[in-house]
Parts: structure tokens; C-alpha cells; sequence
């Protein structure tokens, strides 16, 4: 499109500094989305603004919402979606407005349990809650809110929920003109939540541009890293335990958790570390820096990307590690599960942490394979750019109706 014509764009996102990898994703994409549309982004009330925004975009608060529809509607919206906070007004802007919703997560407990913590309603949880999985699951949860609700028992009922497989969806995105998500694995589980009429399509999960590896460090692969939020669902644990084998196996492997982890479960670990004696061998970065975080990915000889449960999220630490040509070890399930075959290694949902150490042993041990593997992830992610995945959602976006 010529400069002068592009239409205009909403985009309804968090951005950095906000502490939250839709933000970061959000504003890899925004450049490669302003080649097709005149961009404002949406942030939410009391966020920072970003100090380096590309000078054509605008950002506006969520409170600037009756300014902005009255004085200079935008032609399009896109909502960025996920399972935290930073989206409380997301669901009440895309029932009025209508846009092509970005599901980046699509279980949404959390977002719903943050919701009706703000809800006037005593039973807006228990609402949602009957109208995807029935009445006689609900009482469990009037209950709940007949005790002082979500206000006094938060994790208690997002446990829960978690625990019965709940995927709230459908109520925070009700009014979207279509859905997006990142996988099969998360269109399947969408179209279970939301209403037959609904339009779900998969596009690609943007990729930082590639980088080769240092071929001289090929041949020496010691590093054992891991990326993102250290937490239960990453199976830190298993990891921990397989990695204590496998250093039996090959003396002088290091292992590194890269991102932050909360003080109680970094505790756990330690704990768990010391009494398997490999205390000395792993380390804990916290978070780090951008620039820090590329280096991380560029000692790493092999990555390891578990998960013990899954919300329909893409993993942005495995497209960076994908990015990074590095040999990347995930877990066959979820969205992952949809990754080929030759671009990452995939162990089994459940697997032991013998089999895991077994498994990290065979990729540590042969070059070729890691070199296979640093190929042919380059090769995705190179398909899979921020570019491509702008384009996708440029197609669907111009496909759907004008904000209403």
C-alpha cells in the first residue's frame, strides 16, 4: 500500500516496560505491521509508555477510549489477548467495538478470576464458569464466592480451575469479529469454547531475525540452558533431577535458568539442586537484559523447553531459541507438539527424568545432530518472521468488518 493510503490500525496491547512477553511481542510485530497501516496502540491506564515508540505510531491510554471512537475512529482493531491483568479491558472493548481478536493464550482463568475480582458482581465467576461447563460445577464455585469470593480465595479458584481443564475463552472474547491464535493445538480448543458462527484462524507466531551459531563452539557443548518464567509448569524440577544424571554421565555440564524466578520456588530449587550435589553446576540468571538475554541464547549448546500443562500459548522462548539456531529439546505437546520434527527434538509429555537425561545426553553427545538442528530451526524461523506473521494478520484484519 502506498504510504498516504494506509488505513488506520488499533492496536490494544500492553508494551514495554510493562513486565509481560505479549508486550515484548507486540512491539517486535509493531514495525512490521506500520508497512500496511497508520498504527495507534492502546496501552492500559497507569502503564509506562515506551520512551523509543517509532515516531508514525501513536499511544493512547485506555481511558483516551470515547476520545478517540468520537474525534477519529480507526478503521481496524486488533486486540492482542493474554491470560494475566494487563488485559483486564480487552473483553468490554472488543463487545463494543467488535476487531480481530489475537488469542495468545486460550485458557483466560487468570484473566477471569482478575476480572471478577473487579466485577460489581458476586457471581460474575460462577456465571462464567455455568455457562461453558454447567450448573452443577458453578455451585462449586458459588460457594467460593458465598465466602468472600475470588477477592479472598484468588489462587484457591484459579488452582481449580486449572485443575478441571477449564478454558474461559469465550467471555472475553465475545463480540470479536475473528479469532487468531498461534497453533492448531489452540484453534482446536478455541472452537470447543466459542459459538459455531465463530471464525478461528491460525497464524504465524512471529520470529526475532536469525543468527548462525559460532561454528567453533559446535564441537563443545557443555551449556544446558533454558528460557523464560522459571516455574512448575516449565518442569523446573524435572529438569533439575535429569540433568543431575545426566552430568554423571558427561562431568562439566552446566545448567542455566534463564528469567525470573519467584524467591519461594528459586528456594525449592536450590534445595533440590543441593541434594542431588549439582548446586556448583546450576545457575540462576533472574531476568536479564535484552542484550543479556541474545547472549544467554548464544552460549547455550543445547536448550530445554519443557511444559507440564498448556494454556494454547506459543512459546516465545522457543522461537528465540529457534532464532538463535540453537539445538532446542521441547516437550511433544501443546503447541510444540506442531513444531517439525527436524527443527526441534521433541521427549514425551511425561517423560522420567532418566528418559530426559537420556535424551539431553544423545543431542549433547553428537554434533551433527546439534548442527542438523541449528539448520533447520534457523530455516522455520526464517518462515516464520515477524514480516510473515504481520502479513497473515494484515490478510485477516482487512477481511473483517470496519470497527463498528
Amino acid at each position: 500500500m502506498a504510504c498516504m493510503s494506509k488505513p488506520s490500525l488499533l492496536v490494544v496491547s500492553p508494551l514495554p516496560p510493562a513486565w509481560s512477553g505479549i508486550a515484548n511481542y507486540t512491539d517486535q510485530m509493531l514495525g512490521s505491521l506500520a508497512r500496511d497501516w497508520k498504527i495507534t496502540v492502546m496501552i492500559g491506564d497507569g502503564e509506562e509508555q515506551p520512551r523509543d515508540i517509532d515516531g508514525e505510531m501513536s499511544i493512547i491510554h485506555r481511558s483516551s477510549e470515547r476520545w478517540l471512537f468520537a474525534v477519529e475512529p480507526p478503521q481496524r482493531i486488533l486486540h492482542h489477548i493474554g491470560n494475566s491483568a494487563y488485559h483486564l479491558h480487552v473483553p468490554d472493548l472488543v463487545a463494543r467495538h467488535g476487531g480481530v481478536v489475537l488469542a495468545h493464550d486460550v485458557r483466560m482463568n487468570a484473566l477471569q478470576c482478575f476480572r471478577a475480582f473487579r466485577s460489581n458482581s458476586q457471581n460474575a465467576l460462577s456465571t462464567m464458569v455455568e455457562r461453558r461447563h454447567g450448573s452443577r460445577l458453578a455451585d462449586e464455585f458459588r460457594s467460593w464466592e458465598a465466602r468472600g469470593g475470588v477477592t479472598k480465595h484468588f489462587h484457591e479458584v484459579r488452582s481449580r480451575l486449572d485443575e478441571i481443564n477449564a478454558y474461559l475463552l469465550g467471555a472475553a472474547v465475545e463480540g470479536a469479529d475473528a479469532i487468531a491464535v498461534h497453533s492448531e493445538f489452540a484453534r482446536r480448543i478455541a472452537l470447543t469454547e466459542l459459538p459455531g458462527s465463530t471464525a478461528v484462524s491460525v497464524v504465524p507466531f512471529g520470529h526475532r531475525p536469525t543468527r548462525p551459531r559460532q561454528h567453533g563452539r559446535i564441537g563443545q557443548a557443555s551449556t544446558v540452558s533454558t528460557f523464560g518464567f522459571v516455574a512448575p509448569e516449565k518442569n523446573a524440577l524435572l529438569l533439575i533431577e535429569a540433568f543431575a544424571t545426566a552430568v554423571n554421565a558427561q562431568p562439566g555440564l552446566q545448567l542455566r535458568f534463564v528469567g525470573h524466578v519467584d524467591p519461594a520456588f528459586h528456594r525449592h530449587l536450590l534445595d533440590r539442586a543441593a541434594q542431588f550435589g549439582v548446586s556448583q553446576a546450576v545457575h540462576f540468571t533472574g531476568r536479564v537484559t535484552d542484550t543479556e538475554y541474545l547472549h544467554e541464547l548464544e552460549i547455550a549448546d543445547v536448550a530445554v523447553q519443557l511444559r507440564a500443562l498448556a494454556n494454547g500459548e506459543a512459546s516465545a522462548a522457543i522461537a528465540d531459541c529457534l532464532s538463535a539456531s540453537a539445538p532446542t529439546l521441547v516437550t511433544d505437546f501443546g503447541a510444540q507438539g506442531a513444531l517439525p520434527n527436524d527443527a526441534v527434538w521433541k521427549v514425551p509429555f511425561g517423560i522420567d527424568p532418566q528418559g530426559l537425561a537420556n535424551e539431553m545426553l544423545l543431542v549433547l553427545g553428537d554434533s551433527a545432530v546439534r548442527e542438523q538442528l541449528s539448520a533447520r530451526a534457523r530455516s522455520y524461523a526464517d518462515a516464520n518472521s515477524f514480516d510473515n506473521a504481520a502479513s497473515a494478520l494484515t490478510t485477516l484484519l482487512l477481511a473483517s468488518p470496519a470497527t463498528r
